[in-house]
């Protein structure tokens, strides 16, 4: 029986050091080696380190609350801004088991930039308090929308009804699956407010943390004190774009330190196996220098 010819099907993909792929309409092949191309320098593994912390904890932000910025660069999106934001706050230094395990150390990162004023805000005894004058003090349990929204336009300048006040509460955990070694992560809560005349329903039904929308001295406080940071944000819709208020999270969290020293920098540059040896050139080059200053 005669045989046909069948047609060669391409189709893209990697088999061993082969990948194939359709650029144009046209099949391309190229050949590639299986092992690293490059390989881990002191500098470039604590940068890298460092930068996955930022990124593990935008991570933690929800989805619809993540933080925006209203000056981008051309070609530049809200994330590419926060992780350069992320460069100019303490390094964090995690080994490789907890970049893998997605692990974060709280940092006081920008989580918002625009054109409406911050609002400053400074740690108490025992709790944050912000510039913004909301009346007497007491919890947040028996107000609604409506009572601060008056407290906040009657007693400030700068607001408006319809603005939304955003407040983020970002706590500093350690697992508890294994006892013999935990990592750090972070929890980020994020209540959004829209100031209204007509809304009526409690505070606490809104915003389920309504711990940052208390008073103190007559000031809006967060009064649950815990390790990690907190920010609030003025919001502003706008025909064209969202008006915000220029903002980084608050920090008091001890890991910090601890995830900054150059000890920890040795346990990273161990995890992920990077040479320490000095070639001949820089015989005296001390590896502390590689450890940023904050």
């Amino acid at each position: 029986m005669k045989k046909l010819a069948q047609p060669f099907v391409v189709k893209t993909g990697t088999i061993g050091d082969l990948t194939v792929y359709n650029k144009h309409g046209i099949y391309i092949g190229r050949v590639h080696k299986n092992f690293p191309r490059h390989k881990w320098q002191p500098a470039q593994c604590l940068s890298a380190s460092n930068m996955a912390n930022s990124s593990h904890l935008y991570r933690m932000f929800p989805e619809e609350w993540k933080p925006e910025f209203q000056f981008l660069l051309p070609g530049q999106n809200n994330y590419n801004r926060y992780l350069s934001f992320a460069r100019h706050t303490p390094p964090i230094y995690l080994v490789r088991e907890e970049v893998e395990l997605f692990a974060a150390v709280v940092v006081p990162v920008a989580v918002s930039d625009g054109v409406l004023p911050p609002i400053t805000a400074w740690w108490e005894t025992d709790c944050v308090v912000t510039d913004l004058s909301i009346g007497p003090a007491g919890s947040a349990e028996g107000l609604t929308v409506r009572g601060l929204t008056e407290a906040l336009l009657s007693r400030n300048g700068g607001w408006e009804e319809g603005d939304t006040l955003l407040f983020y509460h970002v706590l500093q955990h350690f697992s508890s699956d294994n006892p013999s070694w935990s990592y750090p992560y972070a929890q980020v809560l994020a209540a959004g407010l829209t100031l209204s005349l007509a809304d009526d329903r409690p505070l606490e039904e809104v915003a389920r943390w309504a711990k940052g929308f208390e008073s103190v001295e007559g000031r809006l406080a967060h009064t649950a004190v815990a390790d990690g940071g907190v920010a609030w944000v003025h919001l502003r819709k706008s025909e064209k774009e969202c008006l915000r208020s220029p903002q980084r999270l608050l920090c008091r969290n001890p890991l910090i330190e601890r995830y900054s020293t150059f000890e920890q920098a040795m346990a990273v540059w161990k995890s992920f196996r990077v040479k320490l040896e000095q070639p001949f050139l820089m015989p005296d080059q001390d590896l502390r220098t590689y450890c940023r200053k904050w």
